[in-house]
């Protein structure tokens, strides 16, 4: 039950030697084994189960089922091609996952139970990947296909010879070079751009400074009068005195005695 009392890594360690306690048993049917792992099956589809517990389930108790078979399949696939050393290697591998006998399981069923688990709307996207990826592995190996990934060989020739790698590293000695000289080409036409550019607003301050003129300064005059003013009254007095003129002399057609005379 993941809502026991029970403290969380006693329940982890106990799901870690709950296959290997099963496998000593001897003559497990796969009904049997059904049985003992169905409430695991349960706890999966429990929502209140932590995150911890869950995944300790999922390696401890899946996950170690589909090591095994993976390493039978492996193992019957090394017989085929009698190699007595990666067999050792395999009985190894098979002591160090702590089941010297494999129970025997219905991994179909296991496959279907774990999708269903994972199908249901409860379940968040997290645990939903992980039970599928599971029940996909417990799919292959119904087929006879191995569900782990085969490890990599590495080749103890190397990939590439060493002429290649001396005209790789010339090639790239060339390319450092040419870098650098287009990195000083680059500086060198700034620095002249930069010139070219402090010339030019130079020139255009001394052709402003030419262009402009000083304004003129105006002076007032002290006369407290506008100077239309001025002409105006003057025009005026001017009139006046020529009209003044003409009334005293006399006209041109009358001329006096004493004038005749």
């Amino acid at each position: 039950n993941s809502q026991s009392s029970i403290v969380q890594s006693l329940k982890t360690h106990f799901a870690s030697v709950y296959l290997d306690e099963l496998s000593k048993t001897g003559n497990v049917t796969k009904a049997v084994s059904q049985q003992f792992i169905e409430p695991y099956l349960e706890i999966l589809q429990e929502n209140r189960a932590t995150d911890f517990f869950f995944k300790s389930i999922c390696d401890e108790i899946f996950q170690t089922l589909i090591y095994t078979a993976s390493e039978e399949i492996r193992r019957g696939d090394m017989e085929k091609e009698d190699d007595g050393d990666e067999e050792d290697d395999a009985d190894d591998i098979i002591r160090l996952l702590r089941i010297d006998n494999p129970i025997p399981c219905d991994f179909d069923k296991l496959g279907d139970r774990l999708f269903a688990i994972g199908s249901q709307p409860t379940v968040n996207s997290k645990r939903r990947q992980r039970l599928y990826a599971l029940s996909k592995k417990f799919k292959a190996i119904v087929q006879g296909k191995n569900p782990q990934p085969e490890p990599m060989k590495v080749s103890d020739k190397p990939a590439i010879s060493k002429a290649k790698m001396h005209k790789a590293a010339e090639r790239l000695l060339g390319m450092q070079e040419k870098l650098q000289m287009d990195r000083q080409k680059f500086k060198m036409q700034m620095k002249e751009l930069k010139k070219k550019q402090n010339a030019e607003k130079i020139a255009d301050i001394l052709s402003g400074l030419v262009s402009t003129k000083k304004p003129v300064k105006k002076i007032k005059s002290s006369n407290k009068f506008k100077p239309n003013a001025i002409k105006k009254k003057g025009h005026h007095k001017s009139t006046s005195a020529t009209a003044s003129r003409r009334h005293k002399l006399p006209s041109k057609g009358k001329i006096s005695k004493k004038q005749r005379q």
